[in-house]
């Protein structure tokens, strides 16, 4: 009675409200204000102040009832539109029983597409999902269309129910409709099919996609781990991108073992492992994996040589390096693009090479890029060639000035010469062209194993740290810098100390 003396009074009032005013524990601000409506229509007038309660106030159950019947008692009709929206939304929101929602929607006069859809919402995220296909029907019946959040909330229902034909009659719909070409409903259409056991159909969405979030990943691998690896192995394309992800997550071994369980394997299957091997660390296995793809008698592609070639020039296998580059061209007429010559400046960079790094990149027949200009610059930081550094930050001042990267790269050149005249010049270049450093930052996942993201490369100080802990803990730890994968375990590195 306290709460419904209160309401009564607020609504009621001519005057703005004093803002220090409290309903039950809660502070009511000046947001209910008289309304110029005249005293002989005053229905608008309660709606929209009663509307206001339920957005505010109604934090509970317990005080969207009240708000509820102390509109009813004030002539709110019970089949205002206006009204039973933000009364269901609420209900749904509050995760209140869905009967209470069903009493005030069948009581509504035209409910629109939001107050529709979220009926369907609030029957899918219920424990009895299977309602919400009666909604989406009578919906159809009222003439109302359906728009961008329909099908989205309708097929996590049907997920729910595990009712897959009536998951491949709503895919049918959103076909007529046009909506299949959206993200959400993609996403909504594989974990549909995934959760319900139809992994052929899951996967024909997945490789529709254009464009595939972290939703539509998760989606399909929890699928396929749901109805058993068995049924994973019989699809190829599947198992391609299940192993690309995991060794684009540093799930190395994961991956490896996806490779070592498929039936059957391709090019692709090939170069994702190779590719995947080489960028955490493991360039020798990935080398021994090329190996067995000559002798299958695949033929390696453009980017399975990317792969090699990355690998020989992180594990520090000059010669190598050159001679896969040279069966590249000569073996499998594959033409270098500019990503084969990056490898080849960065294995001469990495190797200490920078002078012939340099002359490597004036003999390239194409015009070297940002990314090659780069990898030199920081080779002449770590190996101290000032000159070069130079020449390698005057090309990048052409291609990309703004870079705070080459900035900071440049300076620590200068301040390894202490010439820390040239170092505040930089400095003060960057304050006047408005460049600013990314500041660096590492995001921790707590589990087995340890896993770290870095934006920056790992510097030396950290690395010898990490592996005394990985050893002195018993502890795997990866960590993902802005290039590659660490995987450290009991004091080494899978990188061998070269990076």
């Amino acid at each position: 009675m306290r709460l419904y003396s209160k309401l009564s009074s607020l609504v009621h009032t001519s005057q703005p409200l004093n803002p220090k005013i409290k309903l039950c524990s809660f502070t009511f601000s000046t947001f209910l204000t008289s309304s110029a409506t005249t005293p002989q229509n005053p229905v608008p007038h309660i709606v929209t102040k009663c509307i206001a309660l339920v957005q505010f106030w109604a934090s509970s159950i317990s005080k969207l009832r009240q708000i509820h019947a102390f509109s009813i008692r004030h002539g709110v009709p019970l089949n205002n539109p206006d009204m039973g929206k933000h009364l269901i939304f609420t209900i749904v929101s509050l995760s209140a029983p869905m009967s209470y929602a069903y009493h005030v929607f069948a009581l509504l006069h035209d409910p629109n597409v939001f107050t529709w859809n979220t009926m369907i919402r609030g029957y899918a995220e219920s424990d009895d999902p299977s309602p919400a296909l009666h909604i989406y029907r009578k919906m159809s019946v009222s003439c109302v269309d359906p728009d961008t959040h329909t099908y989205p909330f309708l097929l996590k229902a049907i997920a729910k129910s595990l009712n897959v034909r009536e998951g491949e009659a709503i895919h049918s719909v959103t076909v007529r409709n046009g909506f299949e070409s959206l993200l959400f409903v993609q996403n909504s259409l594989l974990h549909m099919y995934a959760v319900c056991g139809d992994t052929e159909s899951a996967h024909k969405v997945f490789e529709s996609m254009v464009e595939r979030d972290l939703v539509a990943w998760n989606s399909v691998i929890n699928g396929f781990a749901l109805n058993g690896r068995p049924r994973l192995t019989e699809n190829m394309h599947v198992n391609n991108s299940l192993l690309d992800f995991y060794a684009k997550c540093g799930s190395i071994r994961e991956a490896q073992q996806v490779f070592g369980e498929m039936r059957e394997r391709n090019v692709v299957s090939f170069t994702s492992l190779i590719v995947g091997l080489a960028v955490n660390g493991f360039g020798e296995e990935a080398l021994e994996f090329f190996k067995d793809m000559e002798e299958q008698r695949l033929k390696p592609s453009e980017i399975t040589f990317v792969g090699v070639l990355y690998a020989c020039s992180h594990c520090g296998m000059l010669n190598e390096g050159f001679n896969y580059f040279r069966r590249m061209k000569e073996e499998y007429g594959i033409m270098p693009r500019i990503e084969h010559y990056g490898c080849m400046v960065d294995l001469l960079s990495r190797a200490g090479l920078v002078k012939q790094a340099y002359e490597y990149i004036q003999n390239m027949p194409m015009r070297p890029n940002s990314v090659i200009w780069r990898t030199l610059l920081g080779a002449c930081t770590i190996h101290g060639h000032l000159a070069l550094g130079e020449i390698a930050r005057s090309h990048l001042l052409k291609l990309e000035p703004k870079h705070s990267g080459d900035y900071v790269l440049l300076s620590n050149i200068y301040a390894a010469e202490h010439r820390w005249a040239d170092v505040q010049t930089v400095r003060r270049s960057m304050l006047e062209d408005g460049v600013r450093k990314t500041p660096g930052y590492s995001m921790v996942e707590l589990g087995t194993p340890i896993r770290v993201m870095k934006n920056l490369r790992v510097c030396a100080d950290c690395h010898m740290a990490i592996k005394l802990i990985s050893k002195v803990y018993d502890r795997e730890i990866v960590i993902r810098d802005r290039s590659r994968f660490h995987h450290f375990r009991a004091g080494s590195c899978s990188c061998k100390d070269y990076w």
